[in-house]
């Protein structure tokens, strides 16, 4: 073993769980082509291939089930593969839209902190803050609210 030593902690797992992890790590082992994970999927495969090996349990029959279960999760990794792809392509034609929903709602959220700051029951400590408070409500009074969206952004 070339790479980082793998820590490795005891954990019971049922027979379905060891023969589902063997064989997702065989379908990467098979479809990825970086050498350095490449490398680390080999490792845990041996691994818990010769933990399946040790157990009295490996020795029933059951190539046609590991067969089935290999074929599920290979149909699972094309699915989520597409789904991965599609996810991409919305992002990036979503991301002019998100950006508008995001300056809506600081605009949304600042008009809100105003509001709680001059209601009547916002009460300043002094008068000084009071006039300031009073100033400002006056000055917003007198200009009404821009969006804070940029012209290009869409």
């Amino acid at each position: 073993m070339n790479g980082p030593v793998m820590s490795e902690i005891l954990v019971p797992v049922s027979f379905g769980e060891l023969l589902d992890k063997i064989a997702i790590l065989q379908i990467k082992s098979e479809r990825m082509s970086d050498p350095a994970k490449l490398e680390n999927v080999r490792n845990e495969l041996s691994a818990l291939e010769k933990t399946w090996m040790a157990h009295p349990a490996a020795g029933k029959d059951i190539a046609r089930l590991r067969a089935d279960l290999k074929a599920v999760n290979e149909r699972l990794w094309v699915i989520e593969d597409d789904i991965r792809i599609k996810e991409k392509a919305q992002a990036s034609t979503t991301s002019s839209s998100v950006w508008r929903a995001a300056c809506t709602s600081r605009t949304t959220s600042a008009r809100a902190s105003r509001r709680k700051s001059t209601s009547r029951w916002a009460r300043p400590t002094s008068r000084r803050s009071r006039t300031r408070t009073t100033r400002r409500a006056a000055r917003r009074k007198a200009r009404p609210l821009q969006a804070v969206i940029p012209a290009n952004a869409g």
